[in-house]
């Protein structure tokens, strides 16, 4: 994923512009915290923040685990609002207004909705 990373950042660069790679999981504040200081260390003020981590566990519901669950909250809901506080904590120091932007995918597959017992009418 790094190396990916620092290819995209490279072409970035070779369009005039300036880039900064940082990874982590975004469920871990201390690596939300370490990526947002390398972008602000590297490139300056933060004015937005696109919050785009997201996983899915696509098998029926009956066969999700409670870890399978718990892994979906920690990225999907404490992986955002990770996102969203460490950067809205850089905007208010930097005493500048910002932008917050969630973004998410919709899964195509609805198997593990077509497996759920019928409910009745």
């Amino acid at each position: 994923m790094k190396a990916t990373a620092e290819d995209t950042s490279e072409e970035v660069r070779k369009l005039g512009q300036r880039a900064n790679v940082a990874l982590g999981d975004v469920s871990i504040r201390s690596d939300v915290e370490e990526i947002c200081r390398s972008h602000v260390d590297t490139l300056g003020p933060l004015f937005c923040m696109v919050a785009n981590a997201g996983i899915a566990q696509v098998k029926p519901a009956l066969d999700l685990t409670e870890q399978d669950v718990r892994k979906m909250f920690e990225v999907n809901v404490f992986g955002l609002f990770n996102c969203y506080q460490m950067a809205a904590k850089h905007m208010i120091a930097q005493g500048t207004k910002g932008r917050l932007l969630g973004c998410s995918r919709y899964v195509k597959d609805h198997s593990a909705l077509r497996k759920l017992p019928d409910q009745g009418p």
